[in-house]
């Protein structure tokens, strides 16, 4: 049987606001399978970002497991962390912001190619050209700064950074929800196509329960910290068995079955 390629056990934090204590995550427990799209929603401050940075390891737990692959990286540190974000890539909400203001695009996923030690040093540029063409852009893009292009473009840049690893598990967070709709729509189906393209799992995090339904093979609500349901996608919409999770479809207009343009990308055989 194939081993996840996330699994999280238990997974806990909570920090202190106002010298009370916040679970921010607590002990939630997900699994993603290999070339699987599993979407996460939840309301502003529920912990979902918490959670993806608890996976990335940009932020530490008190406590819980982070299995990536049947290893555990919930520690990980030096070469180990290194060899971990070969496997595990983030997308972040603003793009501008996954980029040095001063340096190229093209610098930038160079860099990335260089601190992998990924291919001969003259064959980076090719990878490069060959990551933006992946996801819609072209090589004049490599030459430009991140101010002197679009929020769409910026955003499917910080993609080819992400991919141009070729990582296990490709994490989007809000990815979507600064862009206008028309955009909102490209930028989902070339994540569909990626994931397709490259056999690689994603973790698609957003607030926008119908975006996530249309898109995704399971889904799991998060409140207060928690993962309150979890299922297939269009079992949940159909049969939500926690309030919050109604809740969410309540602040929704009717939408028929499958109504959206995506369809979701199912596990590899």
């Amino acid at each position: 049987m194939t081993a996840p390629v996330l699994e999280c056990q238990d997974l806990k934090v909570s920090f202190l606001k106002k010298n009370r204590l916040i679970k921010a995550v607590d002990g939630v427990n997900i699994h993603i399978d290999p070339g699987e799209c599993f979407g996460l929603v939840g309301g502003s401050g529920c912990g979902k970002s918490t959670l993806a940075r608890l996976i990335t390891r940009l932020k530490d737990s008190d406590s819980g497991k982070i299995l990536v692959e049947n290893e555990d990286v919930t520690r990980v540190k030096g070469k180990d962390l290194k060899s971990f974000y070969r496997k595990v890539q983030m997308v972040f909400q603003d793009p501008v912001g996954s980029f040095d203001p001063r340096k190229t695009i093209g610098k930038s996923i160079l860099e990335v190619l260089g601190n992998f030690g990924l291919a001969k040093k003259a064959d980076r540029k090719e990878l490069v050209t060959e990551a933006l063409e992946m996801v819609g852009l072209s090589a004049e893009h490599a030459l430009r700064l991140p101010g002197q292009i679009s929020g769409g473009q910026c955003q499917r840049a910080a993609l080819a950074k992400a991919v141009v690893v070729r990582p296990k598990l490709l994490i989007c967070d809000e990815v979507t929800s600064a862009l206008d709709v028309s955009v909102q729509a490209q930028i989902i189906d070339l994540l569909s196509e990626l994931q397709k393209n490259l056999n690689m799992a994603l973790l698609f995090i957003s607030h926008d329960l119908s975006l996530v339904r249309c898109f995704t093979t399971r889904l799991g609500v998060m409140h207060d910290g928690r993962i309150v349901e979890t299922g297939p996608a269009d079992e949940v919409v159909a049969n939500p068995q926690h309030e919050h999770t109604k809740l969410l479809l309540s602040s929704l207009f009717p939408i028929p079955k499958r109504s959206c343009e995506f369809e979701p990308i199912s596990p590899a055989a």
